[in-house]
């Protein structure tokens, strides 16, 4: 297997603020990637990163929610940064079983899960 190799990319990762997109995160920092690890969550985990590796930097996200795309994309570029990769790991479930589901619970499983990837695609490509 070729190991990854992303110095000099910048790479935004959702949900990264434990689990699998904490680890993500790490991953792709750990091949020199700058990582722009957000989350709705005030406070990620503690990451290490490995020390020959590329830039981890936290940013509260909303994926839900355009403006806060929008305000990303423009801290990003006021850092003459561009985005070469975007992972969409943000995602919730609903817990309580179908039948006692309502709507309003079930839209915001679509604006997190479906939505949110489209705000990210649209606010952060090219």
């Amino acid at each position: 297997m070729v190991p990854l190799q992303l110095e000099g990319r910048t790479v935004v990762v959702t949900g990264a603020g434990q689990g699998q997109g904490a680890a993500e995160a790490r991953l792709l920092a750990g091949a020199g990637a700058r990582v722009i690890a957000t989350d709705l969550a005030g406070t990620p985990a503690a990451w290490e990163v490995p020390r020959s590796s590329g830039e981890l930097v936290y940013r509260q996200l909303d994926v839900s929610d355009a403006s806060a795309w929008a305000a990303l994309a423009a801290w990003i570029v006021g850092r003459g940064w561009q985005v070469d990769g975007l992972v969409n790991n943000a995602g919730i479930t609903q817990r309580s079983r179908l039948l006692d589901a309502s709507v309003t619970d079930l839209q915001k499983v679509y604006e997190v899960n479906v939505a949110g990837s489209l705000l990210g695609i649209q606010a952060l490509a090219p």
